[in-house]
């Protein structure tokens, strides 16, 4: 598949990933969310001055919005995710599939 085709799929919940990138490893969209300022304080992944940085603003709420993960599944069972932004490799591969597990 090319990265058009991905992208539809991506927009659609689908997994995805390179062939060249073997097992464990694909990239999921984000479902766009808000989220509230009484969440804002608990979230363990934002640092306080980020979160002071957010609750100072006039509507105090993040709105995540078309971001894609990197997930990676170790063999201790665990699964790592980092922001994915494609590069122009990855753009122009023809070797794209979409994950059914």
């Amino acid at each position: 598949m090319n990265f058009g085709d991905i992208i539809t799929a991506l927009q659609n919940g689908k997994i995805v990933k390179r062939s060249i990138w073997g097992e464990g490893i694909c990239v999921v969209k984000q479902i766009d969310s808000d989220i509230k300022p009484d969440i804002v304080p608990k979230m363990q992944s934002l640092p306080n001055d980020a979160k002071n940085f957010v609750l100072a603003s006039e509507t105090k709420t993040i709105h995540y919005r078309s971001q894609c993960l990197k997930l990676k599944r170790y063999s201790d069972g665990g699964v790592i995710a980092t922001n994915y932004i494609p590069d122009w490799i990855d753009i122009f591969a023809k070797d794209w599939e979409i994950v059914t597990e």
